[in-house]
């Protein structure tokens, strides 16, 4: 047995043969444990190669090292064991910015926005830092990276560049001074005058500038030029918050352009904030995120600018003429959103002009809808047409108790302890629609930034339609499409074409000779709308406007519920957009059967399912006629209400005598291009009567079973094998769609209470297959 001094000779022979050289040189180590059998030799090994020690009592070394140097160490006799040093994450989620409040703001979860949050994590860069500076009169030059210059006059000038703010901050402020901002023709691009430290000007966007000369104009309380600090240039989205003003606070970024900002109400300077409420909702959009203060607003640090515009005094009050002023000011500062986070009854004819007026130019405006939990008929700026009106929500999903409902919802987002800055560089929690508003305007704005040329039908339709639906399945009027979703919008591709009726919701009840308007982005200008109700052709117009006022007919129907469809196509005859869905009739109440079928008739159970359901239509003197013969069109348009099948991209039809005039185009159009029907060579024959031999062929590939398949599950004796209805037949038999009986009689016409009964079957089929 080896003794403990020749032990300890094997021991430092081997260290001698590990070469620290190799041993630095290798960049490849991981963490290991090493088990030592005495702390003697642990020790002797530490003197070598220091390193941290896990458990002295257990004699375990923490080290690092490559894996060819842990090779010879595991060879060591008196090593008993090696092991990776294997790492564990906490469970718990990392915030992505370092602020201290923003555990406490649930809301940025529930609106699916810690990834957009991440991407926005760090602040803008200065555009115009790395440019020749010129300074005036001198000519002297240098490269500006910020640094502090006194002059009156300079000039920057590098690489074209994206601009739409300049703002220029001066060491020391002593009284009145202006800014001045020209381009590279010497023409006078934007200005601004004030007597803060910080000056603001708005640049006409969509452009790119190589030169900007600068002047400064001071007053005569100015005893020496000024000391510039800082000049800033940006490429940002613009919104407007129309409230009651922002005060300075410890949490708002220089994205806040207070210069800019404007008091209607007491026509004071700046838009100084006295009742806090425009503060709280600021502070929602734009408070600004990791600089370890507070909180993070829901864009981040997002290339947006906010301009404040004071319209409510210190207890919250504004009128009409004062809002609509705001929204005139902001539209002429072409502001990409506007937030309204006010609500009212009443509605005037200058505040709905202003409104109209901002959204032809593209500008989304986003309103509440209000806290009084009343309907939103009489409540604006939320019932105005285009307004994207919001509500909000508690954190289980649920609209909060105080909110209005209505028509003139669209949209939700959450609206219940809500923290936010406030007077006084104070945090606060507050509750309303008022506090939902700003997380969709910023929503909104975080699109524009994404996709800058966007206009405002299309950034309403994406931030609908990715919505996640909360409560009634699709549109409710108590939380609109569902709950805004933040890295939904910016990572799904807006549409190309967009289109809405802008104050008509699905399901809404359609007034008498009622005009609604339809929204449609500038790509479809000079393309043509084709209006259908109840699948018959009403209007055809070329669209000259972003808005365009369609009067809806008086619908002669027993039906409640009148279908509204919106084809845009081009001349090439394809479909661009659509727009579907039911609207209630503005006379017919609910009725449970039609008159003209009593409890008594075979098929009542049927019929009664198929009128509840919607997918029968009586006619207009309130009958269903159940014996009678139905057409091929009628078929086709009850097969497309229980199927629904997608339009296609074509108007084009093989068929010589279908028109887009003919009734029920959407739904011949839409079966055929599913491959459910195919015509008789040029002619599909409308009005022809469909026997019962076509109608099983046409509900088969409706339900895409196999009619190739052989099966046999009952005998008709006027239907043999060789019958082209023969297998569709006996698929439908074995689904119980079709009953089992001595004669099918496939020439036959088939009846309107037959089809009917044959529907409800196959809905129930349908019902039954799992999800």
């Amino acid at each position: 047995m080896m003794s403990m001094r020749s032990m300890s000779i094997a021991f430092l022979f081997v260290f001698f043969l590990f070469s620290p050289t190799i041993y630095a040189a290798e960049d490849n180590k991981k963490d290991w444990l090493i088990y030592f059998d005495s702390t003697h030799h642990m020790s002797q090994f530490l003197e070598r190669y220091p390193s941290t020690i896990f458990d002295t009592e257990n004699r375990i070394v923490s080290f690092s090292a490559s894996l060819s140097f842990i090779d010879k160490v595991e060879q060591l006799p008196f090593v008993k064991n090696v092991e990776p040093n294997y790492t564990k994450s906490a469970t718990a989620q990392t915030a992505p910015y370092n602020d201290p409040l923003f555990s406490q703001q649930w809301a940025l979860s529930k609106l699916d926005a810690l990834h957009t949050l991440k991407r926005y994590r760090d602040k803008q860069v200065n555009a115009l830092k790395g440019t020749q500076l010129t300074l005036e009169p001198s000519g002297q030059k240098m490269t500006y990276q910020e640094q502090p210059f006194t002059t009156s006059h300079f000039t920057l000038s590098g690489k074209e560049r994206p601009l739409s703010r300049i703002s220029v901050t001066l060491m020391n402020t002593h009284a009145l001074w202006s800014i001045e901002v020209y381009d590279e023709h010497n023409q006078l691009i934007g200005q601004n005058k004030g007597d803060l430290p910080t000056l603001d000007v708005l640049v006409p966007k969509n452009r790119t500038y190589t030169v900007l000369r600068m002047k400064l104009i001071t007053d005569e309380k100015w005893t020496s030029p000024p000391t510039i600090k800082r000049v800033t240039g940006v490429n940002h989205a613009r919104v407007a918050v129309v409230d009651s003003g922002v005060i300075p606070h410890e949490d708002f970024c220089d994205n806040l352009l207070i210069s800019l900002g404007k008091d209607y109400r007491e026509k004071l300077p700046y838009a100084r904030d006295q009742f806090g409420h425009g503060t709280h909702v600021t502070g929602i959009l734009a408070a600004c995120g990791h600089n370890e203060k507070g909180m993070t607003g829901i864009i981040g640090n997002a290339p947006i600018d906010i301009i404040p515009l004071k319209v409510l005094d210190e207890f919250g009050n504004g009128t009409d003429f004062e809002i609509s002023q705001a929204v005139e000011d902001a539209t002429k500062m072409d502001v990409d959103v506007i937030n309204m986070s006010l609500a009212g009854k009443g509605e005037t004819a200058v505040l709905r002009e202003a409104v109209m007026n901002a959204f032809k130019k593209n500008i989304l405006i986003v309103a509440s809808a209000g806290n009084q939990h009343v309907p939103t008929d009489h409540i604006y700026p939320a019932s105005y047409p285009g307004v994207l009106t919001v509500t909000g929500t508690e954190q289980t999903n649920v609209p909060i108790a105080i909110a209005n409902y209505g028509w003139a919802v669209d949209i939700s987002a959450p609206g219940a302890s809500i923290l936010s800055t406030h007077l006084n560089n104070q945090y606060k929690t507050m509750r309303g629609t008022s506090m939902a508003t700003p997380f969709v305007s910023g929503a909104a704005a975080l699109l524009k930034v994404t996709y800058p040329h966007l206009d405002a039908i299309t950034i309403r339709q994406h931030l609908l339609r990715t919505a996640v639906d909360i409560k009634d399945r699709g549109y409710d009027q108590w939380t609109g499409r569902g709950i805004v979703q933040v890295d939904k919008v910016l990572s799904q591709k807006p549409p190309t074409y967009a289109a809405e009726w802008v104050n008509l919701k699905p399901n809404q009840p359609l007034r008498k000779g009622g005009s609604y308007l339809l929204g449609t982005s500038p790509s479809l200008l000079q393309k043509d709308a084709l209006l259908f109700v109840n699948e018959s052709l009403v209007e055809r117009r070329t669209i000259e406007d972003s808005l365009q006022l369609f009067t809806f007919p008086v619908v002669q129907s027993s039906q409640k519920k009148v279908d509204v469809h919106t084809l845009l196509v081009d001349q090439s005859r394809h479909i661009l957009s659509t727009t579907h869905f039911p609207v209630q009739h503005h006379q017919v109440q609910a009725t449970r059967t039609l008159k003209d079928v009593p409890p008594s008739f075979w098929g009542y159970e049927e019929i009664k399912k198929a009128h509840e359901a919607e997918l029968i239509n009586g006619y207009e003197d309130g009958t269903f006629r159940p014996m009678e013969s139905i057409t091929r069109r009628h078929s086709v348009m009850m097969l497309n209400r229980l199927f629904q099948w997608p339009l296609p991209s074509s108007l084009e039809l093989p068929f010589e005598d279908i028109t887009i005039k003919t009734p029920g185009f959407i739904s011949i159009l839409s079966t055929y291009h599913q491959g459910i029907v195919t015509g008789y060579g040029q002619e599909f024959r409308p009005e022809r009567r469909l026997t019962r031999a076509q109608m099983a062929i046409l509900l088969a590939r409706s339900l895409q079973v196999s009619v190739n398949q052989s099966l046999a599950v009952h005998t008709f004796r006027d239907v043999p094998s060789s019958h082209d209805a023969y297998h569709a037949i006996q698929q439908l038999v074995k689904l119980n769609i079709i009953t089992k009986q001595d004669m099918f009689h496939p020439n036959a016409s088939l009846t309107r209470a037959q089809f009917c009964a044959m529907l409800i079957r196959a809905q129930q089929h349908i019902a039954a297959q799992p999800s």
